[in-house]
């Protein structure tokens, strides 16, 4: 039986002239041969380096105790040599394995002159360039792949290889010929928003201690989101001013839309601007809301209603009960900011906390209005006034009262 490759017409073998490697770790220098005749099954490999004078071994696959001191325990045969198989791995590579080596099939009986070709080993303190592909501008919610890869000499002890994000990954090694191995890991990324502008970063660690690493930036694509209404002049806003409001988002690529809407049905208005001006605004203006739209997809925001500052009012809901044996008034009063309350006997007389007629309770707050009641002795003439006043301005007020009399029997007379 005669197979292609290994039986020929004479004897040869097929090296590389020259191998790279890394000095720690390991180096396969690939081999073939073939020869002539009928189909063998043992054979003697022996791998030299060359010499003009001598015959050192660095691997012997009879006799070990033959082979150089410096090889021994670092060198072993790979592959089949029944299948022509004659390859050579060197462990822990070092400075002082920078020589030709060439193997010799049979030497004790085969005249056929192998040496006449070698193949080199360098050693190197530098590794291959660890590659880390550009997958370009991603898109949130759409899964992708990132390709990192890196060459090598060591098939046994391969460079392993991590990334910065996810543990989504597949790795692969592949024969690139002539020594060379390719070590390949693929992520499967889905991209998110909280990553645009980061870094994704592949790293290789070798056993001989070298490590490596790439990165890219990652651009992700994603629709408006954390979409606001901010109101730039909040802390000077006034009942009859002016408004800036400001619709405010993040988004990648930027927003080329602006939509804007009022009121609690969310009325649309006619700006289209990321900033918008509004005039005469009222204290009950608002809730405002906008919407923000880029090329992925569009992101709203909730109501904001601005914060307008206005004059001291009276409510209409202050009154005044007059009981049997005592009186209780009740004023209540809003404005922005919150306004102090006053409460005056006729002739503009101030009650005060002191009077032992009268008892003011602590004003309560609430939602820019506050509620302070009076309790006193009964008195049916007194007019109670009160008087609510904010930076803005004040308004008084002589609070209506309602009397409230015991039930009177009324006996039948017949």
């Amino acid at each position: 039986v005669f197979l292609p490759g290994i039986v020929g017409e004479e004897w040869s073998s097929s090296l590389p002239s020259s191998i790279k490697a890394l000095k720690g770790s390991c180096v396969v220098i690939p081999c073939s041969f073939t020869y002539p005749g009928p189909r063998r099954s043992s054979f003697h490999l022996v791998w030299y380096l060359y010499r003009k004078a001598s015959y050192p071994q660095a691997f012997n696959s009879r006799h070990s105790g033959a082979v150089e001191d410096a090889f021994r325990d670092r060198t072993h045969r790979v592959g089949n040599l029944a299948n022509g198989e004659c390859s050579l791995q060197i462990t822990q590579v070092r400075n002082e394995d920078a020589e030709y080596f060439y193997p010799w099939i049979d030497p004790d009986t085969n005249g056929h002159r192998f040496y006449y070709k070698t193949a080199q080993v360098i050693p190197t303190d530098t590794p291959e360039v660890l590659f880390l592909n550009d997958p370009g501008t991603m898109t949130e919610g759409h899964p992708t792949t990132i390709t990192c890869f890196v060459d090598h000499t060591c098939p046994s002890q391969p460079p392993t290889l991590t990334w910065s994000h996810g543990n989504n990954v597949s790795t692969s090694s592949r024969n690139l010929g002539d020594g060379r191995w390719r070590a390949t890991s693929v992520l499967y990324y889905s991209p998110v928003s909280e990553n645009h502008t980061k870094s994704v970063i592949c790293r290789a660690a070798y056993r001989s201690g070298h490590q490596l690493q790439q990165s890219r930036t990652i651009y992700v694509k994603y629709p408006p989101k954390k979409t606001e209404v901010y109101i730039i002049n909040s802390s000077s806003l006034t009942e009859g001013g002016t408004a800036t409001l400001q619709c405010r988002c993040q988004s990648y690529p930027a927003v080329h839309t602006y939509h804007w809407f009022q009121g609690v049905d969310k009325k649309p208005m006619t700006y289209t601007t990321v900033t918008i001006t509004i005039k005469g605004v009222k204290k009950e203006s608002g809730p405002y809301y906008c919407s923000a739209e880029n090329e992925v997809g569009k992101g709203e925001s909730g109501p904001v209603s601005p914060l307008v500052e206005y004059k001291a009012m009276i409510l209409p809901e202050s009154n005044c009960t007059s009981y049997p044996s005592r009186l209780m008034c009740y004023c209540l009063a809003e404005g922005q900011p919150s306004p102090t309350l006053i409460w005056y006997l006729p002739n503009n007389v101030q009650i005060t906390g002191t009077n032992s007629n009268f008892t003011i309770s602590s004003p309560s707050v609430g939602n820019a209005r506050v509620l302070s009641t009076l309790e006193g002795k009964n008195r049916l003439d007194a007019n109670i006034s009160c008087r609510a006043t904010n930076r803005h301005g004040s308004t008084s007020h002589i609070l209506p009262i309602t009397v409230e009399y015991k039930p009177i029997i009324v006996q039948d007379r017949k």
